[in-house]
C-alpha cells in the first residue's frame, strides 16, 4: 500500500490498468531473454547478474514457491500520461537502492541489495526501449498466466489457529471509490495499505469505470431498500421545509408522515440515481441513454482488488468501519478519509454470495478477457 501511494501520486500520470500476474516458466524464460537484451544495455553488469537472479527465482511458481513460503504473485500497473515512463523511473529509482536514494525513491525506501540478496521492490522499464519490451513481453502471457490468483495461502499454510480443522478461505471485494481516482493523488494506497493490516491476501485488481448498465444491476436494488429505511429521512426533510415560520396553517404529525408515505419512492429513486451518477460519472436523471449507449464506460474510475482469507468479509468490513463516517470507528478508513456516507473512501461486499455477483458485475472473476492487454496493444 505505501508503495502505491507513491506511484499512485506522481502527478501527470493516470493508473488505467492493473491486474494480478503469476508468471508461468515459460514467461520467466522469456523475461530473463528480454532482460539480458534490454535492460541491461548501458547498465553494470553487477546489477544484471542480481536483476536476472531475482527475475528467475522469485517470478518461479511450483515448488519455488513452497521453498520461499510465498507464491510468486506480483501487480502489473499501466500508467498513461505525457512522460510516463520517465515520470515512474524518478519515483522508483535507479537500478539498485543506494544510501543517496533512501527515502526519496521506492527502490530506497523499500527496496534491498547486498552480496546475498536483492529485492528490487517494484520494477520499471529505465528507458523506453525496455519499456516497449516489457509491454510486449505483458501483453503475451497477461491473459494466460494473469486475472485471479488461486487460494495459495489456503492450500499452503495449514490449520491457522491450531485448532485441527481448516476453515475455508473467503474473497472479498474492496472497490476504491471515484474521487478517490479523479486525480494522482496517495489516498487509495494509503486506503490498500490499511486493509493490508487484516493479513489478508491480494488475488486479484482492476481499474475500470461503471457503465450505466452496470451500475443499474450493481445498485439498483438499493431502491426498494431505500424506500422503507429513508422514509423517516423524507419526513424529517418535510418538517423542514414545511416548518411553521414558511406556512400560515399547521400540519399534523399524521399529514407529515402522509406527505412522506407519498414521496418515499420518489425520494429512493432519486438516492440510487446519485449514487450511480457518483459510480459512473453519468446522471440518470439528466441524461437520456439508449440501450446500447448504457452499454459504454462512464468517465468515473473504480480500482477493485480482491482480498481472500478467514473472514475475509467481515476483517475488510470492520477495517473500513461505518458507512458513516461520522459514526465510524476510530482509526477506520472511513474515520480518516470519509467525506460522507456516499464519499467514504471504498465500497466492500457484505457477504460471500454478494461478492461473487459483484465481481460477476465488474468484471472480477476470474474468466475475463485481460483489458490490460488491450490497452498494451491499442499502445
Amino acid at each position: 500500500g505505501s508503495i502505491l501511494a507513491r506511484m499512485l501520486a506522481v502527478p501527470g500520470i493516470q493508473l488505467v490498468g492493473s491486474r494480478m500476474i503469476s508468471p508461468s516458466d515459460a514467461m520467466v524464460d522469456d523475461y530473463l531473454l528480454q532482460l539480458d537484451q534490454n535492460a541491461a544495455k548501458g547498465t553494470e553488469e553487477d546489477f544484471k547478474s542480481a536483476m536476472s537472479k531475482f527475475v528467475d527465482t522469485e517470478l518461479r511458481g511450483g515448488a519455488h514457491s513452497v521453498d520461499r513460503g510465498y507464491p510468486n504473485r506480483m501487480m502489473l500497473m499501466l500508467f498513461k500520461g505525457v512522460g510516463a515512463q520517465q515520470k515512474l523511473v524518478n519515483v522508483v529509482g535507479g537500478h539498485k537502492p543506494s544510501s543517496a536514494a533512501m527515502g526519496n525513491t521506492i527502490r530506497g525506501a523499500f527496496g534491498s541489495a547486498s552480496d546475498t540478496s536483492f529485492q528490487p521492490a517494484v520494477v520499471a522499464p529505465l528507458t523506453p526501449a525496455c519499456n516497449t519490451a516489457y509491454l510486449r513481453l505483458f501483453a503475451k502471457f497477461a491473459q494466460e498466466d494473469g486475472g485471479v490468483m488461486s487460494s495459495w495461502w489456503e492450500q499452503n499454510d495449514g490449520d491457522g489457529d491450531g485448532d485441527g480443522v481448516m476453515t475455508p478461505h473467503e474473497t472479498g471485494l474492496l472497490m476504491i471509490k471515484p474521487d478517490n481516482l479523479e486525480r494522482p493523488s496517495s489516498l487509495p494506497g494509503h486506503i490498500i495499505d490499511m486493509i493490508t493490516t487484516t493479513g489478508l491476501h491480494l488475488k486479484g485488481c482492476k481499474v475500470f469505470s461503471m457503465t450505466p448498465a452496470m451500475g443499474e444491476e450493481f445498485y439498483g436494488f438499493l431502491e426498494g431498500i431505500f424506500v422503507k429505511k429513508l422514509k423517516g429521512k423524507v419526513e424529517k426533510q418535510l418538517r423542514t421545509a414545511l416548518s411553521p415560520q414558511y406556512m400560515n396553517f399547521e400540519i399534523t404529525d399524521g399529514q407529515f408522515a402522509d406527505l412522506a408515505d407519498v414521496l418515499k419512492e420518489s425520494n429512493a429513486k432519486n438516492e440510487v440515481a446519485e449514487i450511480m451518477n457518483y459510480m459512473t460519472g453519468i446522471d440518470p436523471r439528466t441524461t437520456q441513454l439508449t440501450e446500447e449507449e448504457k452499454q459504454l464506460p462512464g468517465p468515473a474510475r473504480c480500482f477493485g482488488l480482491l482480498y481472500s482469507g478467514e473472514r475475509a468479509i467481515e476483517m475488510i468490513r470492520t477495517k473500513l468501519g461505518n458507512t458513516n463516517p461520522d459514526e465510524a470507528e476510530v482509526g477506520s478508513v472511513r474515520s480518516d478519509y470519509g467525506k460522507d456516507v456516499m464519499r467514504n473512501g471504498a465500497h466492500a461486499s457484505d457477504a460471500v454470495d454478494r461478492a461473487m455477483v459483484e465481481r460477476q458485475i465488474v468484471g472480477l472473476v476470474g474468466d475475463e478477457q485481460s483489458e490490460e492487454v488491450a490497452i498494451i496493444n491499442k499502445y
